[in-house]
């Protein structure tokens, strides 16, 4: 089990102890927030109360939410590997869970249409299988989390490509946008729980994705 790590911060006394610092009692120009005075910057240490570089998870998810958080911790690091805390980290992905947000509204409020067998359609479809192949993997087999949070976020690219190519196009991808957006949502579930389950509610599905089905790969598909 990989540790948690955060940098430390301290101000040294006239007898050369270090006194440690919370990350918020630092400013931005470097002084502590308390006295004035100059802050150094430790090192990298896994998370500790006693050298105070922790951060609150509950001001955290106050901010962010917790899906961003999970999402997040998840995606950073492998499990057994050490990881190191970042708030840019945090950024990137509530980014990531806002474009999905807002990519499947403008497809769920999108006409539906027939199936078409254009060549785009089958590249979407086989990328979607794939990517079922490859998180399904990660989860049972592997237990990487953060490969497979990669994944959906290629998807989830290709998806967005496809679906404004469908509305320049005409080139019948509208259905297989729809198809390869209900696989994505439900394969962020394990992640994103509470916004996968708005999500998939946004694309008229009943229940919660935690009651469903995990999706399946055609083995055609992905050879």
């Amino acid at each position: 089990q990989g540790m948690v790590c955060m940098q430390t911060h301290f101000v040294r006394e006239p007898d050369g102890r270090q006194s440690w610092l919370y990350p918020e009692q630092v400013d931005d120009h470097g002084r502590s927030r308390i006295d004035g005075r100059v802050v150094e910057h430790g090192r990298v240490e896994k998370m500790s109360k006693a050298r105070k570089n922790v951060v609150d998870p509950d001001a955290i998810v106050a901010r962010y939410g917790a899906d961003t958080v999970r999402t997040f911790v998840l995606f950073a690091a492998p499990a057994e590997a050490e990881l190191v805390w970042s708030e840019d980290g945090i950024e990137g992905a509530n980014r990531f869970l806002g474009r999905v947000y807002r990519l499947v509204r403008q497809i769920a409020a999108a006409p539906l249409s027939l199936p078409a067998a254009s060549a785009e359609a089958r590249a979407l479809a086989r990328l979607t299988h794939r990517t079922v192949r490859r998180v399904t993997r990660d989860l049972d087999e592997r237990q990487q989390m953060n490969t497979a949070i990669a994944a959906l976020m290629e998807l989830s690219h290709a998806i967005s490509l496809a679906f404004e190519e469908s509305k320049s196009g005409g080139l019948g991808l509208v259905a297989a946008v729809r198809e390869s957006t209900e696989t994505l949502v439900h394969m962020l579930s394990p992640f994103a729980p509470h916004l996968a389950d708005e999500l998939w509610a946004t694309l008229g599905g009943e229940g919660f994705l935690l009651q469903r089905a995990w999706p399946t790969f055609d083995p055609a598909l992905v050879a």
